[in-house]
């Protein structure tokens, strides 16, 4: 994997997790701090593994456009909802063959993301794909599987 245009898409990255950290914090704008975190993180990412660190721009910047083209109250909602379920699953067992089998079904059957993408499907699909193709390869990147 390679990054098409490497330094437009890590301003993107640096920019979008660190508004999402400022988000976190109820905070309309980021600061300098934020954006510290994300080059930390970053950087530690690429001291890992140069894949680890590309799919984590690749997801950062992925993020931002679900949240762009679908609303960051429905993203707010679906994160809610999805990490409860991730939480869960994590504990049981194999979240990555979760993600790929059973996510999208269980997802779809919260009640509360029903009531919020009701004619809304396309968006909650998208939202499903971003999840379903960014996590399992994050997870096993962390796991150095890949």
């Amino acid at each position: 994997m390679s990054i098409e245009k490497p330094i437009s898409q890590i301003k993107k990255a640096i920019l979008a997790g660190a508004e999402e950290l400022a988000r976190k914090e109820s905070l309309n704008k980021p600061e300098d701090c934020h954006f510290n975190a994300v080059i930390k993180t970053l950087r530690e990412a690429k001291n890992y593994s140069q894949e680890l660190f590309e799919q984590a721009i690749k997801t950062l910047v992925e993020e931002k456009e679900l949240k762009n083209k679908i609303g960051i109250e429905l993203v707010t909602s679906f994160e809610k909802a999805s990490y409860r379920l991730l939480e869960n699953q994590e504990r049981k067992g194999d979240l990555i063959d979760y993600i790929s089998k059973d996510f999208e079904a269980e997802i779809k059957s919260e009640p509360q993301i029903a009531i919020e993408f009701a004619g809304k499907e396309k968006f909650l699909d998208d939202a499903i794909k971003y999840i379903k193709s960014n996590f399992p390869k994050l997870l096993q990147l962390k796991k150095g599987k890949i």
